[in-house]
């Protein structure tokens, strides 16, 4: 029979353990620091987020089935100055684009008119993230 402090011990370590192997994983996905604001739109919009890539890529993505998509998503590498301009386009799941941003720091916002889930016109004001992509 284990005693109470080996109990919490291995308790400990499992913890840890779980946190070491998952925690990287959770954490790779991150939503915006600063939600797009959706107005003049009842059914809203779904979280915004970024998600680093393997290759130097950033997928930026909403969580909206379709009709879902629009907006624009302007993009900065502060480590290369790479930049670039786009549109989220929906891929049956999420409105999303993946840019070709290369290793660095990349600023992300997300703004425009964008459409969501039930088809309404949304004007969004700012959101944004800072991701660190890797190559």
């Amino acid at each position: 029979m284990f005693s109470a402090t080996a109990a919490r011990v291995l308790t400990a370590a499992t913890i840890t353990t779980v946190a070491a192997v998952i925690g990287p994983t959770l954490a790779y996905a991150a939503p915006f620091d600063v939600q797009p604001a959706p107005a003049i739109c009842p059914g809203g919009m779904g979280v915004a987020d970024a998600t680093p890539l393997p290759g130097g890529r950033l997928s930026i993505s909403v969580d909206d089935p379709p009709p879902a998509g629009g907006g624009r998503v302007v993009w900065v590498n502060n480590s290369t100055g790479a930049n670039g301009i786009a549109t989220l386009t929906n891929n049956d799941s999420r409105a999303e684009f993946v840019a070709e941003t290369g290793p660095g720091a990349v600023v992300t916002v997300l703004d425009g008119v964008y459409t969501n889930r039930a088809g309404q016109p949304c004007v969004l004001a700012q959101g944004g993230v800072t991701t660190t992509v890797v190559s």
